[in-house]
């Protein structure tokens, strides 16, 4: 392919613009659950974990910051931005783009590909300047299918070890990805038991484990430290009670009521939270009479079977909430700001995205991809497409932060990046003009009709405890 020896100049314009990007924006502070990731990346903690930390590879992830800082002196903070950028670069010039490719299809070009990256930088920077585990955990699962589709010299037995070890860091960092781990899991061992004898279906599938086991080995001897258990599962418990409750059980229930949740950085602002209600799931919560002692996946699903209709309309405004980013960095930083101008652009790109697929779909149905190097069948497309956005339909139940929806977006803006044709659009524009009008019209007001309802009453005392205590 073509596309990778001229990359090198994309990768160092991308390299220098995301570190001119960190020095332009000079953040130096962590907040949240970045200042956790970073403070337990510190050497001292790596094989003493303490015992509130869930997942040790994000943590791990950025060691080499604080060993770059020792063995060559320089604050931590300008290393994390040269060793970040580095990553950041190459994921999206030399990995993301080939998975793309050879997942869905497309054109690549040393511009192409310089386009995603440079919407994340514009739309959802926060990613970048802090030490967060959205953009790691799904480059994670990336890299897991990178070996598994991308065309290389290395041996199967390699590829599948790396595939199973890169698939449960993807998990470990955030446990959502429990889902696209579990397709990408029973993909394999299909593709493994297709192999030709039996010898080399458990030699393969035995790598596979391999890289498994060894990723889960440091988070089994963590679960026995600090909470006596021998598991290579993420262990996750709500904070808010005193019996092992998990996280995301929790995270459902505080979903009836949240619509979307933002994290304030503003010393002026009254409180670090600001909620977006629901009112929908504030009756349900007032009828049924909910509180901390019956959060539970059971007592969950009984609400979800008595009240259909009222879940269908609350998921749906979760669902359009989280793709409307206007957060700015991930984490307000002017309480009294609400970004509009962001939300509008976001929501322009979302529209030329579900446009690129309506023309790149009338471009098959007419002509087949007979323009394109890679022509996947339309059955895989869909199948790896929603398992890289799984960890985004699993979550809409939860409570949601935009950060969430990180992985939709990212396929979203790769979709124009690497699909759009000005002839096709054009050519397709010519025949359906009236329509598209129509249907931009229609999506724009159906859009922020949804989004300003949620905005306009936002909750400023932390509903958690305002409603489950």
């Amino acid at each position: 392919m073509k596309f990778q020896s001229s990359n090198l100049f994309s990768f160092f314009v991308l390299f220098l613009f995301v570190l001119s990007f960190h020095l332009f924006r000079d953040v130096t502070q962590f907040y949240w659950d970045s200042n956790e990731y970073w403070f337990n990346s510190f050497p001292q903690w790596m094989f003493n974990f303490p015992p509130s930390i869930r997942g040790y590879v994000v943590s791990f992830f950025f060691l080499p910051v604080h060993l770059f800082s020792f063995l060559f002196y320089g604050a931590e903070i300008f290393w994390y931005r040269i060793y970040f950028s580095l990553m950041f670069s190459y994921f999206f010039i030399f990995v993301f783009p080939r998975v793309y490719f050879h997942l869905f299809g497309g054109f690549l070009s040393p511009v192409r590909v310089l386009i995603v990256p440079f919407l994340v930088l514009l739309l959802l920077p926060g990613v970048v300047l802090y030490p967060l585990s959205d953009l790691l955990s799904f480059s994670f699962l990336v890299v897991s299918l990178y070996f598994l589709h991308v065309p290389s010299s290395r041996s199967v037995y390699f590829r599948f070890f790396m595939s199973g070890l890169f698939l449960y860091a993807a998990y470990n960092s955030r446990t959502i990805y429990i889902f696209p781990f579990v397709f990408v899991f029973g993909y394999n061992v299909y593709c493994i038991a297709k192999s030709s004898t039996i010898s080399r279906k458990a030699v393969i599938l035995l790598t596979f484990f391999s890289g498994i086991l060894v990723a889960s080995i440091p988070q089994i001897a963590i679960n026995l430290n600090s909470k006596n258990t021998f598991s290579p599962m993420v262990i996750t418990k709500n904070p808010l009670s005193t019996t092992n409750v998990s996280l995301f059980s929790a995270q459902l229930m505080w979903g009836i009521t949240i619509q979307r949740y933002e994290t304030v950085i503003d010393p002026n602002a009254i409180s670090p939270g600001r909620y977006y209600m629901d009112r929908a799931g504030i009756n349900i919560f007032h009828k049924e009479a909910l509180s901390i002692d019956k959060v539970s996946i059971p007592s969950y699903f009984s609400l979800l079977l008595k009240y259909p209709v009222d879940f269908v309309g609350i998921y749906g405004r979760h669902f359009f909430n989280g793709l409307d980013l206007r957060d700015g960095i991930i984490y307000i930083e002017d309480s009294l700001s609400q970004s509009s101008w962001l939300s509008l652009f976001n929501s322009l790109l979302i529209f030329l995205a579900l446009f690129t697929v309506c023309v790149r779909y009338t471009n098959y149905s007419s002509k087949g991809y007979s323009d394109l190097a890679i022509k996947p069948t339309r059955n895989s497309s869909l199948f790896w497409f929603f398992v890289l956005i799984s960890p985004v339909l699993f979550i809409v139940p939860g409570a949601i932060e935009t950060r969430f929806f990180l992985p939709l977006h990212l396929l979203l803006w790769a979709t124009i990046a690497y699909k759009f044709s000005w002839v096709d659009a054009r050519e397709f524009l010519s025949r359906h003009l009236l329509i598209t009008c129509f249907s931009f019209v229609i999506f724009i007001l159906f859009y922020f009709s949804i989004v300003l309802s949620t905005m306009a009453v936002p909750e400023r005392i932390d509903p958690i405890y305002k409603f489950w205590l």
